[in-house]
């Protein structure tokens, strides 16, 4: 996970100094237990699917910090947002 470029991305979106942490230290909730670096993960779409789903088993329904600082992340690298999940599930091959 390329930490420094994640904090300065947040940064720019406007978020605060706590928003920016809660998301760091999501993000590396997230690589514990999906058992893989972010980079990997949001490089790849279907991974990037996979950790939502896995991720969706444990975050409550009405808030998904882990989901969010993952989506967040996957935008940081690949400008642009992923799909919400139904949409993707309609492309899937």
């Amino acid at each position: 996970m390329d930490e420094e470029g994640y904090v300065r991305f947040l940064e720019s979106q406007g978020l605060s100094a706590n928003g920016i942490n809660t998301r760091k230290s999501k993000a590396n909730d997230v690589m514990s237990i999906i058992g893989k670096d972010l980079d990997v993960i949001v490089a790849d779409d279907e991974e990037m699917y996979k950790a939502i789903i896995e991720l969706q088993k444990i975050d409550n329904p009405a808030h998904t910090p882990r989901q969010n600082a993952l989506r967040k992340y996957y935008a940081f690298r690949n400008g642009k947002e992923f799909p919400k999940i139904a949409e993707y599930e309609k492309t899937r091959k």
